[in-house]
């Protein structure tokens, strides 16, 4: 996948996330793709997201709702925007694309504990094989 390309060992995405901590990958997925990936989700998340069943705020602990998780980023100081949990498995092609990503993520993970020589076990390289 085109995904893993922009992450190989020593690329700009790699040095990116080595030297901020983020990598911007403009076309990681070819514009078809990404009409493709809006089709199969019908414009709504929703449709492949984890639920979660939530407090109501201001209510009893009986009242409670369920609705997806989503994070707002601003809300914990962790920038601007929301992200989503997905639900497992994900349908294909986004879980060939996890899978890309995940293999290639994996090798800069390792390094940057290594780096920064924390006392974590390394990470495995396939997401099957994560704990």
């Amino acid at each position: 996948l085109r995904v893993a390309r922009w992450l190989e060992p020593g690329g700009d995405a790699w040095q990116g996330l080595l030297r901020e901590g983020y990598a911007v990958m403009p076309e990681a997925l070819p514009p078809a793709s990404r009409l493709e990936l809006l089709e199969l989700l019908g414009g709504d998340v929703s449709n492949i997201a984890d639920w979660k069943l939530y407090r109501v705020e201001g209510g009893s602990r009986q009242e409670r709702e369920l609705r997806p998780r989503t994070v707002n980023m601003s809300r914990f100081g962790f920038g601007v925007g929301s992200y989503t949990y997905l639900g497992d498995p994900l349908p294909s092609p986004l879980e060939e694309i996890r899978a890309a990503m995940y293999a290639s993520l994996a090798p800069l993970a390792n390094l940057d504990l290594e780096r920064h020589r924390r006392d974590v076990m390394p990470k495995p390289f396939s997401v099957e094989a994560y704990p």
